[in-house]
């Protein structure tokens, strides 16, 4: 550096050296860095920042000849913790504790908040994690003093895992051992003490309130009666033993302490009763022994495996018994209460003791022989499917919407196509159960994870009606209280009460000859075959129609929060144009079908829905419901109506889903008259018309009912197949006119018998005329 003076300034020269890479180049393979944090999108990640977190915090970092080993040391690190962490409590409870340092990393590896179940521990994996632990506290870095306390955590928990690894593996030649033995490991006369307790006539108050409970009923109890002090001990441990400890300072009577542990953490059964106070020591030896013995009976057992697998080869020299069924038998007939050697062993036992329990042996299916390479057990059974379906799907199908599947309306629904199935195979023929046939169909949706449920055997698919629509009224709450007093009534009153249901089903259209008619509009699809069409007529415009009508006797339940929905249903099947439903016809019917169940109950209880026929203000209905008060000699009779709009309430209601799975997809038509009679109809446009017809006619009445008599018998043949919990419905003929006009003649009693089928404004006149 010079100087240059130049007037009043003083200029300064500097002459900078030159930079020596060299040292640059040391400087920066000195400085220290930290890999950089990885996106946090699962837990272990999280775990990983929060280490680098902890080196950060820590003031170490690696150099940039050391990344590499640095990053290895904080995967391995990760993965040791997350590995332990679901076995933290085990870690614990056996006496060995995490690092201190570590202990805010524990927490995250928690497989049940992601409904998975935790792994067991593999000491081999346990081994793998330490050796590569110790891999790492012999890199030169580490032996820093900036890592002195870092690296005595790694150690202190490297020396964890090798400790407990040691454990287990004690453990587990011990249990080798134990699994041997044919004897248990443990007996009860090992683990047993007796304690005799003088009275204590002067207790303090603190032990009296402490243990008030326990001596009041120990007062109550007879001399040798024993009793479980375990009831009355408290929750925590450390109150527990000083509980047990101090007993004898608190007990007025002279008593036996008897203390018997049960092994491994189950901990210890306590248990006390009174002796006389004077008594010979032979006496009391052999009371106390005999209550011994007797609490012994129903302590649990701990048995060997050798035990359980001389039993079943014992065993096997008589029967052939599966491994499953012998344990459930041992443990049945010796008590023993051995856990399962692995979970799924402990499922399958618990399967098996569902099977006895119900008293069901086939309630399970042995899915092994379902296994590839295993002859089908059920293939007889599949084949007479695929026939059935083959000769039945083709005679009725609903095609509205030109699908390739075709509706199947034979079998109505899983069980009956079970039962029309099971009733074609040979005798002994192996069934499945009804589940199991539903699995063998198509898929409904073949892109859900549920078609991996279904194995595609049967070209069939099943699928579900949607439920009806149902709206409030302003009446609702006070209809609903009546039906809820109705039901009281009859749960209070049910040995001499009979409860009686009815309802009327919505129209089935019937077809024109030749051109078949779905009996219901737009159904719902039940069981389909695939790759096959056959169509019904789509009119909208018929000239015939039928109604089901639905009379249900319940079976009255013994509480009120009890099913209502139980009973006998008896199923009819009228001609809307010559059997039209009347007050008067309910009623006929449903006393014919009192009098074949022999109901002689002398309270009856009648629940229906609002329509027409069933409307309690009509006088019509008034007067048919005397009629049948009148007929079957009852003491008391209570008609109940559901509220406006709200008919679901009625039970027949749910049946009416029911008949749903008969009427699906069936195409209804009526069979083919004279030309004369055919002519007559073809001109008729309305059902009044169709009415006056058949009243011109005896011959034209005749032949509409031989015209319409066969979709009857179809539909009762369909509907006899149906069954409610178990029970298969029946079937009633509608009441005919003489049926008819004998109820109503019980109004005879009182005056001028009047018309059975004068309409509401003519029989108000005629009983004001009176």
């Amino acid at each position: 550096m010079k100087k240059v003076v130049r007037g009043p300034l003083l200029m300064l020269t500097i002459r900078r050296r030159p930079i020596d890479a060299f040292k640059v180049l040391m400087n920066a393979s000195k400085r220290l860095t930290l890999p950089s944090p990885v996106t946090e999108d699962n837990n272990k990640r999280i775990v990983y920042n929060k280490v680098l977190k902890l080196l950060e915090k820590s003031g170490v970092g690696f150099t940039s000849e050391s990344l590499e080993s640095g990053k290895n040391f904080l995967n391995v690190l990760t993965n040791s913790l997350w590995y332990i962490d679901p076995f933290t409590a085990r870690f614990n409870s056996r006496g060995f504790s995490h690092p201190v340092l570590f202990e805010h990393l524990i927490g995250f590896n928690d497989p049940s908040k992601s409904k998975h179940r935790k792994a067991e521990m593999d000491r081999l994996s346990l081994l793998s994690h330490a050796q590569q632990l110790d891999i790492v506290l012999e890199q030169a870095w580490i032996n820093g003093p900036m890592w002195y306390h870092i690296k005595s955590a790694v150690k202190d928990l490297t020396e964890m895992i090798y400790k407990y690894s040691d454990y287990l593996k004690k453990s587990s030649e011990k249990n080798k051992t134990n699994h041997t033995l044919l004897f248990p490991v443990r007996t009860l006369d090992d683990m047993q003490s007796l304690k005799l307790i003088n009275p204590k006539y002067v207790v303090k108050p603190t032990f009296f309130s402490r243990y008030k409970t326990l001596t009041s009923h120990l007062d109550t109890l007879k001399e040798f009666e024993p009793m479980c002090v375990d009831e009355y001990t408290p929750v925590d441990t450390r109150n527990r033993r000083y509980y047990i400890d101090h007993i004898d300072n608190a007990i007025s009577h002279k008593c036996i302490l008897y203390r018997v542990a049960a092994g491994n953490s189950l901990g210890t059964h306590n248990f006390l009763w009174k002796i006389p106070m004077n008594q010979t020591e032979e006496d009391r030896i052999s009371k106390n022994q005999e209550v011994i013995q007797k609490i012994q009976k129903d302590m649990p057992s701990y048995h060997t495996r050798a035990m359980r697998r001389a039993f079943t080869d014992r065993t096997s020299l008589i029967c052939s018994l599966k491994p499953m069924h012998a344990r459930n038998l041992y443990k049945s007939l010796t008590g023993d209460n051995s856990a399962a050697s692995h979970l799924k062993e402990k499922e399958v036992d618990e399967r098996v003791q569902q099977a006895f329990d119900q008293q069901d042996p086939d309630i399970l299916q042995d899915l092994r022989e379902l296994n590839k390479g295993q002859p089908s057990k059920y293939e007889i059974f599949f084949d007479k499917a695929k026939q059935y379906i083959e000769s039945v799907v083709e005679t009725a199908v609903d095609d509205r919407r030109h699908d390739r599947f075709t509706h199947l309306a034979t079998a109505m629904s899983i069980p009956d196509l079970h039962r029309q199935v099971a009733s074609t195979c040979p005798p002994d023929t192996p069934i499945p159960s009804e589940q199991w046939l539903r699995f063998q169909f198509a898929p409904k949706n073949a892109t859900s994870y549920s078609s991996l449920q279904y194995t595609g055997k049967l070209d069939v698919k099943f699928q579900v009606q949607s439920r009806q629509l149902r709206k409030d009224h302003i009446d609702m709450h006070y209809a609903s209280a009546a039906f809820r007093y109705l039901k009281e009534f009859a749960v209070k009153f049910r040995e001499f009460t009979t409860f009686v249901c009815m309802d009327d089903k919505h129209h089935c259209k019937v077809g024109e000859p030749n051109h078949p008619v779905a009996a219901v509009d737009r159904g719902k699809r039940v069981i389909v075959g695939q790759e096959k069409v056959f169509a019904v007529s789509d009119h909208d415009f018929t000239k015939f129609s039928i109604v089901p009508s639905v009379t249900m006797l319940l079976d009255i339940p013994e509480s009120i929060y009890g099913s209502f929905y139980r009973g006998q249903v008896y199923v009819g099947v009228k001609d809307l144009v010559l059997e039209p439903s009347s007050p008067i016809r309910h009623i006929t019917e449903a006393s014919k079908i009192l009098e074949l169940e022999q109901d002689q109950k002398p309270v009856l209880l009648i629940y229906t829905d609002g329509g027409p026929d069933h409307r309690l203000t009509y006088l019509s209905v008034q007067l048919s419901l005397i009629c049948l008060f009148l007929n079957g000699k009852y003491d008391m009779l209570v008609a109940v109506r559901t509220p406006p709009m709200n008919s679901w309430k009625n039970p027949p209601e749910r049946i009416m889903s029911i008949l749903n799975l008969a009427l699906q997809s069936v195409g209804l038509m009526r069979e083919q008259q004279s030309d004369d009679f055919e002519k007559k109809v073809k001109s008729i446009s309305t059902l009044s018309q169709l009415r006056d017809l058949a009243k011109q006619s005896q011959d034209d009445m005749q032949e509409m009912k031989d015209s319409i008599e066969p979709v009857k018998l179809l539909l009762t043949k369909l509907f006899e197949r149906l069954f409610l919990k178990e029970k298969a419905f029946k079937s009633f003929s509608a009441a005919s006119a003489d049926d008819i006009s004998e109820m109503w003649k019980n109004l005879e009693l009182f005056g001028e018998p009047l018309e059975d089928n004068l309409k509401q404004a003519e029989l108000n006149k005629c009983l004001m005329d009176r």
